[in-house]
Formats: C-alpha cells, structure tokens, sequence
C-alpha cells in the first residue's frame, strides 16, 4: 500500500549518441494507480533551440534553459559496441542480443553534466546540420512519492 497522495513523474528520454535526459513531467496529487497511469500515457518530447516541448495525457509543458529543476543531462560512460541492423537478423540472434551484456548498462554507467538545453542543442546542429529540432525517445520512468 502506497502512503503518499503526491507524486513526481520523471521520464528517461534519449536524445542521441551516449546522452540521455531526466525530465520531470508531473508533480502533483494524485494516487499511486493514477501516477503510474500517467507515467505510462504516451510522451512527446521535442528538443528545440532553448527548450524543450513536452506533450503527455493531452497537456503541453515547456521547459527552458532556466528550468533547471526539471531536467538533467547525462552522458553514458561505458564503451558500447556499434549498433547492430535487427531488420537482418533471425529470431534466435534478436533473443540473443537482448541478453548481450555488451548492450546493457546500468544507473553506474551514467555521469550527471552540467549541460542545458542550449548547449545539447548546438552539439546536435554540429552533427546533423540539416535538423532543426530533434524527437526524444522514452527509455523508462520513475514515480517518486512525496
């Protein structure tokens, strides 16, 4: 049984390469079963030039450089082997390589980096000059009680 009736949403988003963000996307009243249920509504998020759009359960959210409470970046530290073309592979080598060790990384294999929004932003440009505004995918979610 779960006490609180107040909780923090954070969702796990990639942007690209070896980085990732944290994101907080809800901090409010609401039962475990609720925040569970809109931790798992589908998720939006666009990284733009100073911010971020964030669209999840039919609200919008912006987040700026200034909103530094909401999110974190990180980078992967571990050495990760090159990507691998599933669309090629049988069935039995797509089981196998879920369970690749190589692949997997773990909460230790993450550093925290002072970075903003801006700052990701313009890494990104240099790498893929002719992209404006990136998606990010949803990697996991976290629901803190508070």
């Amino acid at each position: 049984m779960r006490n609180s009736n107040k909780h923090r949403i954070i969702q796990l988003m990639d942007v690209a390469l070896n980085i990732s963000v944290h994101i907080t996307v809800y901090v409010g009243a609401c039962s475990w079963d609720k925040a569970v249920e809109l931790a798992n509504e589908k998720l939006v998020a666009t990284l733009k030039n100073d911010h971020m759009d964030i669209y999840s359960a039919g609200k919008y959210q912006r987040i700026d450089n200034k909103s530094k409470d909401k999110y974190k970046f990180e980078v992967c530290t571990k050495k990760l082997p090159q990507p691998v073309n599933v669309a090629k592979l049988s069935n039995q080598e797509k089981e196998a390589l879920l369970l690749d060790e190589r692949y997997m990384t773990t909460f230790n294999d993450y550093r925290s980096v002072n970075w903003n929004i801006s700052d990701v932003y313009k890494m990104l440009r240099n790498l893929y000059p002719d992209k404006s505004e990136f998606h990010l995918s949803s990697l996991a979610y976290r629901i803190d009680e508070l």
